[in-house]
């Protein structure tokens, strides 16, 4: 079972509710014949994690059907105080075609080098959000699935799930990394019998163009 979403007040550890979906056969992470084996470098380490850097996303899948941002890319790096996010994307906003980023910090969990599961925490005002975030398949250098979910404790209980299909480039997948990804969402079977929903973008001038920016964090709400 993956953790669903809360958010907390201030620091301290936060309480994480379990989401229904399910992986097929195990919970660690699918790694694709990349010779690498750890998605957080080993602490004795001066390495980089492989999985840092930017990438594309070039599909998505929202459980409630909201839009997803055009010319999202999110940027892993690592600060003198840990690992860091930060998403740019082109929204909507007023009627204008507005860019938009927001930083966060990610923190791994205790078993984030063999499951993929993070903390990704960004503060606002007095508090810090925390959400759950996955890597649920990558090989590095092409492609990386990731993750996130929240459970809504409404009258019937619902969960939201959202899920992005990242690259290394701005390009269509196709070929062999097309393949690998669709055998790595085939995997997890909410995903799979909704895989028809994804929602493909891409980087042409046209969609990634802008009239205005926002200076300053807005989140996203991928995660709400």
């Amino acid at each position: 079972m993956h953790a669903c979403s809360s958010y907390s007040r201030n620091r301290s550890p936060v309480a994480l509710v379990p989401c229904p979906v399910s992986h097929k056969q195990n919970q660690n992470v699918d790694n694709k014949g990349s010779g690498k084996n750890s998605l957080m470098p080993d602490a004795a380490s001066e390495e980089q994690s492989p999985l840092f850097g930017v990438w594309y996303n070039v599909a998505s899948y929202a459980s409630d059907g909201r839009s997803i941002y055009d010319c999202a890319s999110l940027d892993f790096q690592e600060d003198n105080l840990g690992y860091t996010l930060r998403e740019t994307y082109v929204d909507f906003d007023n009627g204008n075609r507005t860019q938009k980023s927001y930083f966060a910090r990610v923190d791994p969990t205790f078993d984030a080098g063999n499951k993929a599961q993070f903390i990704v925490s960004h503060e606002d005002g007095d508090k810090v959000l925390q959400f759950p975030f996955f890597i649920l398949s990558t090989d590095y250098d092409s492609y990386a699935i990731a993750y996130t979910c929240k459970t809504l404790k409404k009258k019937v209980r619902t969960h939201y799930v959202f899920t992005w299909v990242l690259s290394r480039n701005k390009e269509k997948l196709h070929g062999e990394t097309l393949k690998n990804v669709e055998t790595a969402l085939s995997k997890y079977s909410e995903l799979a019998e909704h895989r028809q929903s994804f929602v493909l973008k891409d980087f042409s001038d046209a969609t990634c163009a802008y009239a205005n920016k926002y200076e300053t964090d807005f989140f996203t709400s991928n995660f709400w």
